[in-house]
């Protein structure tokens, strides 16, 4: 695991582990009809205007702006150099979910008036990250996050091909098996629709073909396992490759359409969210002070 996905492990684990005790504390709470609430011990607590609920969407919020920051880093000449802009985008979603699952909290669960609208557009911009995330994967990079060129695509599959070829002890029935994995092909029908689901199923059509593959590699040849932990990375690293060479056009168009969407959501809920603060602040609904 590198580092970058251990931090990121332990970021969501944080999430994961505040999200269950916020339950575990305020469970029976939430569970209570609205009429029933002002009645229950832990109101004046959890309540959004009370000591923890006023400040699980402070926190939120605050999160929901640092997210603002990954747009500087993409947009703003002087940050452009800043590190892997694919880091800055891992920090952006967790930020906005972990962001929305706070604000959540700080809403009670109770959702009405303008501010509804500012929620829900946070929900749509979370769940429009997650999927905007994955389209995003299907762009070959390089390590610092800066999209491939053509010339760099095919000069990496030449070289994997030659890996995978070159390969001593390997009968050519095996050889021609192994090929044809790294290779990614859509079904002849596929298109539209279908293709776009080849796409986002193929994952999981690979690791059970790769484990298969082990299996057979170990029985049928004379490779140490090594030899085979490396065939095996370089084996998924050309169908990824391939499929996502496949897929480049159709990437590129569906990231134009989904910032058509997430856009507009995360505007609206920048708006209201900036209008509720004002107003509750301007009505004496401090937090501590």
């Amino acid at each position: 695991m590198t580092l970058k996905s251990t931090i990121l492990s332990v970021f969501y684990v944080s999430t994961g582990i505040a999200t269950v005790l916020l339950l575990v504390y305020g469970g029976n709470y939430y569970l209570k009809p609205l009429v029933d609430r002002p009645h229950h011990q832990l109101h004046d607590a959890i309540k959004p205007g009370g000591f923890w609920g006023h400040g699980l969407g402070i926190i939120g919020t605050v999160l929901m702006l640092l997210m603002l920051l990954y747009m500087a880093r993409k947009y703003l000449h002087f940050m452009r150099k800043w590190g892997n802009i694919g880091i800055w985008l891992d920090i952006h979603i967790w930020l906005g979910i972990t962001g929305s699952i706070l604000i959540t909290f700080h809403t009670a669960f109770k959702f009405g008036g303008i501010v509804s609208i500012s929620f829900w557009s946070m929900v749509a911009v979370a769940a429009s990250g997650v999927f905007g995330r994955y389209i995003y994967l299907q762009i070959p990079r390089r390590l610092s996050g800066d999209e491939l060129t053509p010339e760099e695509l095919r000069e990496r599959n030449r070289t994997l091909t030659e890996q995978i070829a070159s390969l001593p002890s390997v009968a050519e029935p095996l050889l021609t098996s192994i090929q044809s994995i790294a290779k990614f092909t859509e079904r002849p029908t596929a298109g539209g629709a279908s293709g776009i689901r080849d796409w986002m199923t193929d994952s999981w059509r690979l690791r059970f073909q790769l484990l298969a593959l082990r299996r057979e590699l170990r029985t049928k040849t004379k490779l140490n396992r090594y030899l085979i932990s490396d065939l095996i990375r370089a084996i998924k690293e050309q169908r990824l490759l391939n499929r996502r060479m496949m897929f480049l056009k159709a990437a590129h168009r569906i990231l134009h359409h989904w910032h058509l969407i997430h856009r507009p959501f995360a505007l609206v809920m920048y708006v209201i969210m900036g209008i509720h603060v004002l107003v509750t602040t301007l009505l004496g609904y401090t937090w501590i002070f």
